[in-house]
C-alpha cells in the first residue's frame, strides 16, 4: 500500500465504524426529562365548605347573620371563589325567605353578584330541608420531598434523580397565599388617578415629591443617658 492510498483507507474505517453505530435498536437518543418547572409541579386540590341554615319563614334569625358573617370572612382568607346558595324546590315553609335573605346577608358582606348563585335542589321530602351555603376551597397538594431521595451516589443512567426539582416546587407552594392564583392571575386594582395627577403637579413645578421623613424611621443611633 502507497502512501497516497492511506488517507482513503483511514476513512473508509472511520465511515464504516460511524455506520455500526448506526444499526437498528443502537438509537443512543437521551430521552426528553420534563423541565424543572414540570416536575413536581404544585396541584391544587379541592374541598367543599358548607354552612346549613333552618329555614324560617320569618327570614334568617340573627344567629344565621352572624354565621354567614364568619363563614364570608373564612371564605375570603381561603381566596374567595363561587358562593352558592341551594333551597329546597318544593315543600319547605320558610325556604324561599330563608335563601333569599341568605343572598342578602353575602351581599351587604362585601359579595358582588357575579360571585353567588341561586340553585335548588331535591329536598326528598323533608319539611326541614336545610338551606345551604357552599364554597370550593381551594389547598396545595404538598410532597414530601425528603421521602424521594434515593441513593444519589450511584446512577446507571444520565437522568436526574427521583427528586429532582421537588425543594423547589414545594417551596413555591409553601408561599401561596390564594392556590386560585396558580389557575389564573387576580385583577389588578385600580389606578388612583387623582394622587398620580397630584404628583405629576408637583414634579412639573419642581417641588419635592417624596414623602416627608419619619422622625421614627431614622437610622441614627441613639444616645445612651447614663
Amino acid at each position: 500500500m502507497t502512501l497516497k492510498a492511506l488517507p482513503f483507507v483511514m476513512s473508509v474505517i472511520v465511515s464504516l465504524s460511524l455506520s455500526a453505530c448506526a444499526v437498528p435498536g443502537g438509537d443512543q437518543t437521551l430521552s426528553a426529562s420534563p423541565s424543572l418547572s414540570d416536575r413536581f409541579s404544585p396541584q391544587l386540590d379541592s374541598h367543599p365548605q358548607t354552612l346549613l341554615l333552618a329555614p324560617h319563614e320569618t327570614g334568617l334569625s340573627e344567629r344565621q347573620q352572624q354565621a354567614i358573617a364568619a363563614f364570608v370572612a373564612q371564605w375570603r382568607d381561603n381566596g374567595g371563589g363561587l358562593m352558592t346558595v341551594e333551597a329546597a324546590s318544593t315543600g319547605v315553609p320558610g325556604a324561599y325567605e330563608t335563601s333569599a335573605g341568605a343572598l342578602s346577608a353575602l351581599e351587604i358582606a362585601g359579595l358582588g353578584r357575579h360571585q353567588m348563585r341561586l340553585i335548588g335542589y331535591d329536598g326528598g321530602g323533608a319539611v326541614d330541608a336545610p338551606v345551604r351555603i357552599s364554597y370550593e376551597h381551594a389547598t396545595v397538594r404538598r410532597v414530601d420531598c425528603a421521602a424521594l431521595v434515593g441513593n444519589l451516589s450511584i446512577s446507571a443512567s444520565n437522568e436526574p434523580p427521583d427528586n429532582f426539582g421537588c425543594a423547589l416546587n414545594a417551596n413555591m407552594a409553601a408561599q401561596l397565599v390564594n392556590p386560585h392564583d396558580l389557575l389564573n392571575p387576580r385583577t389588578q386594582d385600580p389606578t388612583d388617578a387623582a394622587r398620580r395627577l397630584f404628583e405629576l403637579d408637583l414634579y412639573r413645578k419642581g417641588a419635592v415629591t417624596s414623602s416627608a421623613k419619619d422622625a421614627q424611621a431614622s437610622g441614627a443611633i441613639s444616645k445612651v443617658v447614663p
